[in-house]
């Protein structure tokens, strides 16, 4: 498809695309119906990389965003299908690989609407692995730690580079909250500590990220010293 978009022009960069998506997810349900879980990474993998081979003259941000967001979406359906979580760790990957252009500001690209996006996706990452978790019981994985790392730093980048400066600290406390109840959410659930202790120092990470946002010098230290009391 590569060579024929590039070398001859048969395709459009939408329809190239769009058949290598669909190879891809020929090679996904194949490694449902063989059980095979390296083979659904790697279909995830390869449609991650379709959109580098497509010889787009101007790239779309907005599009391509959608389409990762088709991509993680499928990510998920694997997980849901054959419980393949290292499918979703993969996913995170491939969309943080190609937010570091826009987080960084290298591209030119309708920040607000990206960010939108980069909610999205952090919200799906969050729900697949917190129920992830709480399914997995005493025996968590790692990919699910993993991932719940990952995408704690991925929202964070989105919100201190695309977030209104006014609003960023607020946004940042929203979401500590939503960590600290899904600690709270799965200890209770599974008694499993790791997730536990994860998700309470993104927390606390986040709840300070915030107060460094808001306050500098004296103010900033006897916040912070109350703050690592409470902890």
């Amino acid at each position: 498809t590569y060579a024929a978009r590039t070398l001859y022009g048969f395709f459009t960069p939408t329809s190239a695309l769009g058949l290598m998506f669909a190879t891809s997810a020929f090679v996904a349900l194949c490694s449902g119906f063989y059980n095979r879980r390296a083979l659904a990474v790697t279909s995830v993998a390869l449609a991650g990389f379709a959109p580098l081979l497509t010889n787009s003259p101007s790239p779309d941000y907005v599009g391509l965003f959608w389409y990762l967001l088709i991509v993680v979406l499928g990510a998920v359906w694997i997980v849901v299908w054959k419980d393949f979580r290292e499918v979703v760790t993969m996913a995170l990957v491939v969309v943080s690989l190609y937010s570091l252009p826009v987080i960084f500001d290298v591209v030119r690209a309708d920040q607000s609407v990206l960010l939108l996006f980069g909610y999205a996706f952090a919200a799906i990452f969050y729900v697949t692995t917190t129920v992830g978790l709480i399914r997995s019981g005493k025996n968590a994985s790692s990919a699910d730690l993993l991932t719940a790392l990952i995408n704690s730093l991925f929202l964070l980048a989105w919100i201190y580079s695309s977030a209104a400066k006014d609003w960023q600290s607020l946004i940042i406390a929203a979401w500590a909250a939503v960590f600290v109840v899904g600690a709270f959410v799965i200890f209770r659930v599974s008694g499993r500590k790791e997730p536990f202790y994860l998700y309470a120092a993104v927390g606390a990470a986040y709840l300070a990220a915030a107060t460094a946002l808001e306050l500098d010098g004296a103010a900033l230290t006897s916040a912070s010293l109350i703050e690592a009391s409470s902890v």
